[in-house]
Order: C-alpha cells, then sequence, then structure tokens
C-alpha cells in the first residue's frame, strides 16, 4: 500500500499558478485498490512504474504524462491494483487524446484490462467509473476512439467519423450522450470482453 500524501494547503490565488502534480486516493475492493490519479498533489511511483512496465502502449503514454505534468486539471487516471501489486486495468477520461478531433474531448481513454482479469467485468466498471467522473466534471458528451468498434456499440457509444492517430493509424471515434450523474446506469449485460 502507498503511504498517504500529505496535503497542502495554498491560497485560492496561489493555486491557479501552481504546476499540476498528483495525488490519489485508494479503497480497498476484495483486497484490490482502486486509485484516481489526478492533477494535484503527488507522483506515486509504484503506479507509474506498473504503467510504465505495462504491455498496453497508452499505459506508458499517461505515464510520461503524468511525469512531465501534462495532465488538464480536468483529466483523470483510473487505475485497478489487485493485492498483490499486479496492475488488473485502467481507464482515463482525458481532455485530449492521441489526435485533435474537430469535436475535441473529453475522450474515454486508454481502456484496458490485464488479460489475466478479463471476462471479470472489470472494463465495464471501469467504464461507468469515467463516465460518472465525466458527468461530475458537465461533460454532456464523452468520445472514444477505437480501432474496433464492438466493445463501444454494446457500451452505447455511437460511430461519428474517423480520424488518425499522431502516427497516422487511422481510427474510428465513438461518442455518448451522457445523462446526469443521478439517472446514469450501465448493467453487466452489458459485457465488456477485454
Amino acid at each position: 500500500m502507498l503511504p498517504p500524501t500529505s496535503k497542502k494547503s495554498y491560497p485560492c490565488h496561489l493555486k491557479a499558478l501552481m504546476p499540476p502534480t498528483f495525488s490519489y486516493r485508494s479503497w480497498y475492493q476484495d483486497g484490490d485498490q482502486l486509485y484516481h490519479l489526478k492533477a494535484v498533489d503527488a507522483k506515486p511511483q509504484m503506479i507509474l512504474n506498473l504503467m510504465e512496465n505495462s504491455d498496453w502502449e497508452a499505459c506508458s503514454v499517461l505515464a510520461d504524462k503524468i511525469k512531465d505534468d501534462a495532465l488538464n486539471i480536468k483529466d483523470i487516471i483510473i487505475v485497478l491494483v489487485d493485492k498483490y501489486g499486479h496492475m488488473k486495468g485502467i481507464a482515463a477520461l482525458l481532455s485530449e487524446d492521441i489526435t485533435t478531433y474537430s469535436n475535441d474531448g473529453p475522450f474515454l481513454s486508454a481502456l484496458y484490462v490485464s488479460p489475466a482479469f478479463r471476462g471479470q467485468g472489470l472494463c465495464l466498471d471501469l467504464v461507468t467509473m469515467i463516465e460518472k467522473e465525466a458527468m461530475k466534471r458537465n461533460y454532456h458528451h464523452l468520445y472514444a476512439l477505437a480501432h474496433h468498434s464492438q466493445l463501444y456499440e454494446r457500451l452505447d457509444y455511437h460511430y461519428v467519423g474517423h480520424t488518425s492517430d499522431d502516427s497516422g493509424h487511422s481510427l474510428k471515434v465513438f461518442e455518448k450522450e451522457l445523462g446526469t450523474a443521478s439517472s446514469h446506469v450501465i448493467t453487466k449485460e452489458k459485457k465488456c470482453l477485454i
């Protein structure tokens, strides 16, 4: 378990001038820990190491954004770690993703569940958490970029076009209209296969 971070208190007029760093909060769920990484206090090295060593390329890209203080104040990265310190899954809410799409963000990004933990509904849980975070931030739409469409279509995302990532690879763009936090429900029947 990571040591608790100390909360620094700055006057409101100085907070806007402070460069973003990271804080996290965690809670246990059957021995698992869920970390919310935001642009506010300390950088948890254990989580950065897990992200950098993941076989999912987007994890290392996010780790670099964290280290470089390159996330927007509204961005959040959710990392699920099992009781043995293995990363089970990750998802991010980003104001900017790996492409410039004409209807810029926010984006459900870097959605990934480690192969050993697939088929347990973790993908659905991660998507639900990101969508709730988006609604807390008063976002009315959420975009996702993908090579394949089945996952997002099952989760009520609608295809809205194509774009290219920074490397020139073609990606499908999906959009979901978000309701209010109190009316938001995703059921387990909408199974994720990743």
